[in-house]
């Protein structure tokens, strides 16, 4: 399927995606099993637009019970037969997203059941050569972006004329019995907590038959309180020359990706020293504040900057009652910041210092908060949302708290699960937090850097002591 308006570069993409699983691909559409009375359009919130046109690709690796045709494909046929009926109440996810002429209002969501790009395909290799779960390095073509007219080296995608998916999914089959499962989300259409409750109904239908998830999909009462006044998109301030200097600089540098695995009984250890000097840090504030510690060391070391930005994201459906349920299916999430801390203060403090920055940023966080935001949204000109301008130098996100291990679809539980997005396709500084696969490890921790800082890290004695 080649995208439209696509370039030379797509193009070539294109041929060497199918190339490399030697043209043994196939699409489908799979619509939802039943037909129900929906609106045929839906408007995002405003929370919703703060991540327009995103696409997030996680990466399950499952081992079948043998290498069979027939246990492969009733694997296969589960998924499909279970997704369909997923998305019959989750069915924003098998229509498209599209854009307007209407710059106050540039995406909507389309609802006409035309379904989910399901692309299977065979590389005749061992998933373990493929996939390397100890050293994860991403592979991109196990997600089908290019097959549902989406490229791998842009996952900033813009909507189409026609639309793009709002979820994509490619199944790949090995030679040894492993099976490669990509789920791919378009941010607009919701958050991590909003995709787990497709993935959570999704696999409870496939091994149960039946879910007890209903999505909550009024996403209007994410909406500013008061009266909207429709705006004309205008040109934002000049770029400062210490901002154009700053960006060209950022523009230069080649990042990439690591994981590194924190270990259960190490992060233990820095807890229980943490939790002497501020009593209610969780385990995710000390290893936030590991990380903001060790980065922050090499940014001073190498003159980088002297004063540092944290943010994390904070979900919002549970400071919410009364307005949103835990099943709203949508994006609830906005960063809290801990700014311009002197890294001399963070590195000269104990860890439970810079931990308690960050506890209390996240104990800020209140439904007033996020009402705020929306309340100053201009959806016309989204550079003047105040979140939108604030750069960091350490930004985590935290998906510890998901059961991704829990997901099965008739063959067991995934043996590994991972964000198998391209480094050049992501922020600096950004690092990603999931569960580690069973064994002693707490979590993996993916990080977006730039070669130097990652080999720093490994090198430091503070860093690696969780390892």
């Amino acid at each position: 399927m080649k995208s439209e308006g696509s370039t030379k570069t797509d193009e070539m993409a294109l041929e060497e995606y199918y190339n490399y699983f030697n043209h043994n691909v196939k699409t489908t559409m799979v619509k939802p099993s039943a037909v129900t009375d929906h609106p045929a359009m839906l408007a995002p919130s405003y929370l919703d637009h703060l991540h327009m046109d995103r696409y997030v690709p996680l990466l399950f690796l499952y081992r079948l019970v043998d290498k069979s045709d027939d246990v492969y494909n009733q694997f296969v046929a589960t998924l499909k037969d279970s997704l369909a009926k997923t998305v019959v109440s989750f069915y924003p996810a098998a229509g498209a997203i599209v854009k307007t002429s209407n710059p106050n209002h540039p995406r909507m969501f389309l609802c006409d059941d035309r379904g989910v790009p399901f692309t299977e395909a065979c590389k005749d290799e061992a998933m373990d050569d493929v996939v390397n779960q100890d050293a994860f390095s991403p592979v991109p073509p196990l997600q089908g972006w290019e097959a549902a007219g989406l490229m791998p080296h842009n996952q900033c995608h813009p909507v189409g004329d026609s639309g793009s998916p709002g979820i994509v999914i490619q199944v790949t089959r090995f030679n040894c019995g492993g099976v490669a499962l990509g789920f791919s989300w378009n941010h607009l259409l919701a958050d991590m907590t909003g995709a787990m409750l497709i993935l959570r109904a999704w696999s409870d239908i496939a091994t149960t038959g039946h879910t007890t998830i209903v999505p909550q999909l009024d996403r209007t009462v994410l909406n500013p309180r008061h009266e909207v006044e429709e705006t004309e998109p205008i040109a934002p301030p000049p770029m400062s020359e210490e901002e154009k200097a700053k960006l060209q600089t950022v523009l230069n540098t080649k990042f990439t990706s690591k994981v590194f695995r924190f270990k259960r009984e190490k992060l233990a250890k820095l807890k229980q020293q943490a939790v002497q000097d501020v009593s209610d840090l969780s385990t995710m504030d000390c290893v936030s504040a590991h990380l903001w510690r060790c980065l922050s060391r090499y940014y001073a070391n190498f003159g980088i900057t002297d004063k540092t930005i944290f943010s994390t994201a904070v979900e919002g459906r549970k400071r919410m009652p009364g307005t949103l349920t835990t099943h709203f299916f949508g994006n609830v999430i906005v960063p809290a910041f801990v700014r311009n801390v002197p890294t001399s203060e963070i590195l000269a403090r104990p860890l439970s210092y810079a931990a308690g920055l960050i506890r209390k940023a996240h104990q800020a966080v209140e439904q007033e908060t996020f009402f705020t935001i929306i309340d100053q949204m201009d959806l016309a000109n989204p550079w003047k949302t105040s979140i939108n301008r604030t750069d960091h130098q350490v930004g985590l996100t935290s998906w510890i708290r998901f059961g991704i291990f829990d997901l099965e679809f008739g063959q067991g539980a995934p043996l590994f699960c991972m964000v198998n997005m391209l480094a050049q396709i992501s922020r600096k500084g950004q690092c990603i937090c999931i569960p580690s696969k069973p064994g002693d490890g707490y979590c993996d921790i993916l990080l977006y850097l730039a070669p130097h800082a990652l080999e720093y890290l490994a090198a430091d004695p503070e860093f690696t002591s969780v390892i």
